[in-house]
């Protein structure tokens, strides 16, 4: 029998010290920036047309270009959080940001905007998982975990709203440059105050030499075709050639990256994280996700600026009441999810989203407020409380060296479906948003996207069921997955962190907390 004593630091139990104060809310913060610029540069389009005097799809690239890198390295960067340290790139990634937001602002031309934005897509795909990361593995899997993921999601919602918000203001009184600079003061005091107040990482230096450039290009070109897809639909038709080439293309290299993981020593992404059925049902929830919530959003927008009149930045305010519904539910998610279980809060939150969205979809062309604004606040807690519970369930049962890579599938499924329900909802208002439109053709299209949407609801509500019910997941855990069996045996816990080691002590099969919320 192995000596316990004299186990690597990767096989003794770790405990790490839980975030708390300002070092929580720095790694929360981060979050809200990564949530904020995409909501924030997508308001100050118009102007920035003006600005640079292009057209409207050559300025489409501002967006394209951030989803692409953001999308595209995401995998790469969480690997790269687990295997070199989520502090060291949480802050690299809020410096890299920093720095390209400085560069956007000072654009003097689309090219340099362009390449701006996809440095800010790069920053991204560092900041995201590295936060999200943090959090899973400072906190033990159970109450403590889906307290500090409720803030998690609360910040994504804030930073929505304030993104469509302060965006509407600074491009009225400022400029479309005020979206970028914004950006600069706030992500360099978190990159300060994080130096001195994060916790330093404890990495395995032999692990460093192990990062998968090969593997991490070819699922970077991949998922980078896949986000790029519903651009090259929307302008060169769904039909065409063009469109065919680049989903063959992406099939093809993600297919080649899945075949070299396999007989990998040192994955990228690691295929076992797909025996986890929580962790699988997670990352298609997230999917989902993203294609209602962003195609919603788009909708939205153009009801309430091409239907009902209002100007950009009212539309913006119009969806307050949306985040308004992310900040309740992070007031009472985490009580709910302990009482219901996932399973039925999954179900639940499916289902009150569906209900709200096809509420929303009935709205004939003169709804107004106030109930306008009761549809979103459900739409809010619905959209807000599945994506809690698709988090929780895709950090559930993972180590804590996979947990950068686990959350980078969490954010890459929601972009990848961003892309795809945006794409799909667009198409189905394409003929009637021009100047001169209809109002009441382009409200029965809205209608139709926003039926669309709520069937996407109704799928995750009939996938939420695949769930298994937590006592049995949690107790089968182990059983099901042979390598937690084997990290059991030589005490490796999901529980904690890897950054401070405990004095070892014999392992007696630990691996996996003996009870979760609900059960």
């Amino acid at each position: 029998m192995e000596d316990p004593a004299r186990t690597t630091p990767r096989q003794v139990p770790h405990e790490s010290p839980s975030l708390g104060g300002v070092a929580l809310w720095i790694v929360l913060t981060a979050q809200l920036v990564v949530v904020l610029d995409f909501s924030i540069v997508n308001v100050a389009l118009p102007d920035l047309i003006a600005g640079l005097r292009v057209s409207e799809s050559s300025a489409d690239w501002v967006v394209t270009a951030y989803a692409l890198t953001f999308g595209g390295l995401l995998i790469v960067g969480g690997r790269a959080c687990d295997l070199f340290g989520r502090r060291r790139m949480l802050l690299v990634g809020l410096t890299a940001f920093a720095v390209a937001s400085l560069g956007g602002g000072f654009s003097p031309s689309l090219e340099v905007l362009v390449a701006a934005r996809a440095i800010q897509g790069m920053a991204a795909a560092l900041v995201a998982p590295a936060a999200l990361s943090m959090l899973t593995t400072s906190f033990r899997e159970g109450p403590d975990r889906n307290r500090v993921l409720g803030y998690y999601g609360v910040m994504a919602s804030v930073g929505f709203v304030a993104g469509l918000v302060v965006g509407g203001a600074l491009v009225d009184t400022v400029g479309w440059r005020a979206v970028l600079f914004v950006n600069v003061p706030l992500c360099a005091v978190m990159a300060l105050l994080g130096g001195r107040m994060l916790p330093a990482d404890v990495v395995d230096r032999h692990e460093q030499a192990q990062l998968d450039l090969f593997g991490g290009a070819l699922v970077t070109a991949g998922m980078a075709g896949l986000v790029l897809a519903p651009t090259i639909g929307s302008n060169a038709g769904w039909t065409s050639l063009d469109l065919a080439a680049c989903i063959l293309a992406s099939g093809g290299l993600i297919l080649a990256f899945l075949s070299r993981q396999r007989r990998s020593p040192s994955p990228l992404l690691p295929l076992s994280l797909f025996r986890h059925r929580a962790v699988v049902v997670g990352d298609l929830l997230s999917g989902l996700i993203g294609a209602w919530n962003a195609g919603e959003v788009l909708v939205l927008s153009l009801y309430c600026q091409q239907v009902l009149g209002y100007s950009p930045l009212v539309a913006g305010l119009v969806a307050v009441p949306q985040g308004v519904g992310g900040v309740l539910r992070g007031v009472v998610g985490r009580r709910l999810l302990e009482r219901m279980g996932l399973r039925r809060f999954l179900l639940a939150s499916c289902m009150l989203t569906g209900a709200s969205l096809f509420l929303l979809f009935r709205f004939p062309a003169t709804t107004h407020y106030p109930v306008l604004g009761l549809v979103l606040i459900g739409i809010g807690i619905g959209t807000t409380s599945l994506l809690y519970g698709a988090t929780v369930a895709g950090s559930m049962g993972i180590t804590n060296d996979e947990q950068g890579v686990a959350g980078a599938l969490l954010n890459a499924t929601r972009q990848i479906g961003a892309a795809l329900g945006v794409a799909a909802l667009a198409s189905l208002v394409a003929g009637n948003t021009g100047v001169g439109s209809d109002a009441g053709a382009l409200a029965s299209d809205l209608r139709m996207a926003l039926a669309f949407a709520s069937g996407l609801a109704g799928l995750g509500a009939l996938l939420s069921l695949v769930l298994p019910d937590r006592r049995v997941g949690e107790r089968s855990s182990l059983k099901a997955d042979p390598g937690s069996r084997r990290r059991a045996r030589h005490g490796v816990t999901t529980r904690g962190t890897s950054s401070l080691p405990r004095p070892p002590r014999p392992a007696r099969g630990r691996g996996l907390p003996r009870s979760l919320p609900g059960s």
